[in-house]
């Protein structure tokens, strides 16, 4: 049994969508509990239409309601008098084009579900990228814009758009969203002394809303209690059975049967009880719309720029004649590197270039604090949502400003260092080939997220312990995990019994070329990052310890330092190996 409170809504009416973060632009959501006419039944639909329409024709679109812009009304093709009419347009009586349909129900013949097609004029203007049911704005960091939800049949249900984007497309083509919807709730009951207004229809209409709710004493079943239902049956009399081509001629009174009856039900009386809700609101434009129209505002984003934590407005770190740089926490690389279309190259030992999407890399430095270094004046040129980004990872000055970062921006003379990342992915290529030209074999197998794993190994995933363990868990993956044991195995085959894992078989072929102790050596640091990245299993304190020793890890640096030092013994072991296997290679025989 429901509270009256329920069927009068107050709770949904007191929310606009002036307000809210998504708009829906299109709406049709039905559910239902029990058997229709019966106690049990429960049933609540919420449908929304709407239309954008021109500033200028304001006036006439307030005139507009439910009948006229809800979810009922068509968008067409048609070919008037006039002219054409597309789809999209919304039209007066007069012809007047008053506005555009963002949102386009496509209905087809038979079987076929509805089809709900977003404007694609809106869908060009921000840049939206299509990807199932979700419209997603890869020069916004994939952000999600738009997205379609379906019924569990898979009928469309609700089309919103993001309130940000739909503003700023709004004011770029000077119009307006008039939204108007229904909603009803509604129950079937045996007895309503619970419901205050049950002798008398409650009625109310303020503003944009007109609301009334009601009781309904019905027959179980659903029919109007207390209603007869009329019956008319007309039939013909002249119909022949057994003739194989009937041939019927007009009906006159001599052929036709009729008579008539009434009907009364005798089930016993229920209550429907219904609350029904219409509205109609706008949507304003935004004032400005920087996406579509390439309108300037203000930036909210502001920066730490002295030791004091003075900070300023990103539009003050324009001024070219000021040569700044800003300090930000390492976790902001790994944020935007790992972002979808996001990337990370590095161009020295400390000084590299991080995007979250194509085209907008920011060259920055680690300074001797581990803190990350970007000249101002880059930062304030990008977009508004990377200015957040960066922002919310921004630090008080600590420590100078990355020395090599100072070499390329100001001294314009490159340090000739390589990152510990850089090594380690040309060292891992160059073992794989020079295995595979040696044993005519390549050494690593091909992981199929190899080339996304190989992203993710770089020192700022290393921000805490456990971050150095899942690089090492990574690392190993790229390595250890993925060496393929079959051509090792036949090189130096097993003996009876033995079981031999993939860095003993890498040990055993370079131990056809160099002693076994200087093989078991060169395969040290691969072994300690192997034993590190089974932590998962609880490693006993010793272990690890001797993990660390094995890598040549320093226990005393941070876990930045050590996961570098982590990349770099990898690196540097399979330069080692390489060297060896392409020297013999080149030996006189």
């Amino acid at each position: 049994m429901r509270d009256h409170t329920w069927f009068e809504m107050r709770d949904i009416r007191k929310r606009w969508f002036s307000k809210a973060v998504w708009i829906p632009l299109r709406v049709y959501e039905e559910s239902h509990t029990g058997e229709r006419g019966s106690i049990g039944f429960e049933e609540e639909v919420f449908a929304l239409g709407s239309v954008a329409f021109h500033t200028k024709h304001r006036q006439r679109a307030e005139a507009l309601g439910w009948s006229d812009i809800g979810i009922g009304h068509a968008q067409r093709s048609l070919v008037l008098e006039s002219g054409y009419k597309p789809a999209d347009v919304f039209q007066a009586r007069d012809g007047t084009c008053l506005g555009i349909d963002l949102v386009l129900g496509q209905e087809f013949d038979g079987s076929e579900e509805h089809v709900w097609h977003l404007h694609q004029d809106l869908i060009i203007a921000l840049g939206l990228l299509r990807e199932g049911d979700v419209w997603l704005c890869p020069q916004e960091g994939y952000e999600e814009v738009a997205h379609l939800k379906r019924s569990a049949s898979g009928a469309p249900v609700r089309l919103e758009i993001r309130a940000s984007h739909l503003g700023d497309y709004l004011a770029a083509r000077d119009l307006a969203l008039r939204v108007a919807t229904y909603r009803i709730r509604s129950t079937v009951e045996e007895e309503t002394s619970h419901i205050p207004w049950s002798s008398e229809d409650l009625r109310e209409l303020v503003g944009g809303d007109r609301f009334e709710a009601r009781v309904r004493a019905i027959h179980e079943g659903g029919s109007v209690f207390g209603a007869q239902t009329a019956v008319f049956h007309m039939g013909r009399t002249d119909v022949d059975a057994e003739e194989d081509v009937p041939v019927f001629g007009a009906p006159e009174e001599s052929n036709i049967q009729t008579r008539s009856w009434s009907m009364k039900s005798q089930r016993r009386m229920l209550f429907d009880v219904s609350g029904e809700l219409w509205r109609t609101e706008w949507f304003e434009p935004a004032t400005t719309s920087p996406r579509v129209r390439g309108d300037k505002a203000p930036s909210s984003c502001f920066f730490i720029t002295e030791p004091s934590g003075k900070r300023e407005s990103a539009d003050n770190l324009r001024d070219e004649a000021v040569h700044r740089w800003l300090w930000f926490r390492p976790g902001v690389i790994g944020e935007l590197a790992q972002r979808r279309g996001g990337a990370l190259h590095w161009y020295t030992r400390d000084t590299g270039e991080v995007a979250p999407v194509y085209g907008y890399g920011i060259h920055f430095g680690v300074n001797q604090k581990e803190l990350i270094n970007v000249y101002a004046l880059d930062i304030a040129r990008l977009p508004e949502w990377q200015k957040v980004i960066w922002m919310g990872f921004n630090a008080a000055p600590d420590g100078k400003v990355s020395e090599e970062l100072l070499l390329s921006q100001m001294r314009a003379d490159p340090a000739e260092t390589i990152a510990p990342e850089e090594r380690f992915a040309l060292a891992l290529a160059r073992l794989d080939a020079a295995c595979n030209s040696r044993w005519k074999a390549p050494l690593l197998r091909q992981h199929p997220q190899g080339p996304t794993i190989l992203r993710t190994i770089h020192r700022f995933r290393a921000l805490n312990p456990e971050g150095l363990l899942a690089l090492a868990k990574d690392i190993a993956r790229l390595t250890v995990d993925s060496i393929d044991v079959g051509p090792l195995q036949t090189l130096v085959p097993l003996t009876k019994g033995e079981k031999r894992g993939s860095i003993k078989s890498l040990e055993h072929a370079l131990a056809t070329i160099v002693q076994p102790e200087e093989a078991r050596r060169m395969m040290s640091p691969l072994v300690g990052v192997y034993e590190l990245r089974l932590s998962d299993a609880h490693l006993p304190a010793a272990n690890m310890d001797n993990a660390f020793l094995l890598v040549g890890i320093d226990l005393s640096a941070s876990t930045i330092r050590q996961s570098m030092q982590m990349m770099e013994a990898a690196a540097i072991a399979f330069e080692e190996i390489s060297d060896t296997i392409e020297k013999r290679m080149l030996a006189p025989t």
